[in-house]
């Protein structure tokens, strides 16, 4: 008896509360009163963007927010949304680019409810010049290769990239790129990468749209090491003259081979025939550049003694 006592007291409970919510929502009904209500931070739409660009023309300010005040019965205009209607400025009218004050308009609010006031009612906004550029893409790496592995070369699929974007935002570029983190790289690799413009202080331009998005780096592996220098002369000195020797200085260069067994690099020096005595000449590298490449290179003096033939 007492459970069922305790069951029908929470039944009575429920039935109260629900009776009287019934009962606020008839007089509400009834009575309906007209109530305004403030709505904050709520987005304004560009209308005529399309219009713009056939005049090559862009507007830069693309997020827009505007405080807004409704008047209306309590029913309607305490449950509107942002979503049921529409804040909304119109560029299409535009010709050249400028600072404009736009007014902004409402279209669809609910029946009933009514736009008491906008704050700003008139939003100021910058348009510019849309223009292309062609701009060369450089290829940057982060990290490093693994298993003593050097980059041999690096190089992209794309050379070059056309920028659209307003004038005053492409002006800030000082070069576009693509980076690839060289982290975990054991051999050679092809690897897609994100293109991407940077001003002068390596900060990331937004605002503007890439013929190509992303490229394709082919990174070759290699060997960095120490390679002596091998001589070579090309021709003779002075008849009745000979070389008894020759010295390069330095001795030893840099290289990224991709050849892991390299021991040494080529130089060629050339004597004109009129060499009497010692001279220093100023050596060409001979070596394949598909194979070695070399790091920092020194100019290369070559020392070539010549003495009288007996």
């Amino acid at each position: 008896m007492t459970k069922n006592k305790k069951k029908n007291k929470l039944l009575y409970i429920a039935l109260s509360l629900v009776i009287a919510i019934m009962i606020w929502m008839v007089a509400l009904n009834e009575e309906n009163p007209t109530v305004t209500r403030n709505m904050s931070n709520v987005d304004v739409s560009i209308q005529g963007k399309q219009s713009l660009t056939s005049k090559d023309l862009i507007i830069l300010d693309e997020e827009i927010q505007v405080d807004l005040k409704l008047k209306g019965p309590v029913l309607t205009v305490g449950t509107v949304k942002s979503d049921d209607f529409e804040l909304y400025m119109d560029v299409s009218d535009i010709d050249e680019a400028g600072e404009y004050n736009i007014p902004v308009k409402v279209s669809g609010l609910p029946y009933g409810a009514e736009l008491s006031s906008i704050s700003p009612a008139n939003v100021s906004i910058t348009i510019d010049d849309l223009i292309q550029v062609d701009m060369p893409i450089s290829v940057n790496s982060t990290g490093s290769l693994d298993n003593g592995l050097a980059v041999f070369s690096m190089s992209s699929s794309v050379s070059t990239v056309t920028i659209t974007g307003p004038q005053k935002i492409i002006s800030t570029i000082d070069n576009v790129g693509a980076t690839v983190n060289l982290n975990g790289i054991t051999e050679d690799a092809s690897l897609e990468q994100p293109i991407y413009a940077y001003t002068q202080a390596g900060i990331k331009v937004e605002g503007i749209t890439f013929s190509k998005e992303e490229t394709t780096i082919d990174i070759l592996t290699g060997y960095q090491m120490d390679a002596d220098i091998s001589v070579s002369v090309q021709g003779k000195p002075a008849s009745g003259y000979a070389i008894s020797s020759f010295t390069a200085e330095p001795n030893q260069v840099t290289v990224i081979s991709r050849d892991q067994d390299l021991s040494n690099i080529s130089v060629v020096v050339s004597l004109t025939g009129k060499e009497k005595e010692d001279t220093t000449l100023l050596a060409k590298y001979n070596i394949d550049e598909d194979s070695v490449v070399i790091v920092d290179p020194p100019k290369i003096n070559v020392t070539v003694a010549i003495d009288p033939v007996p």
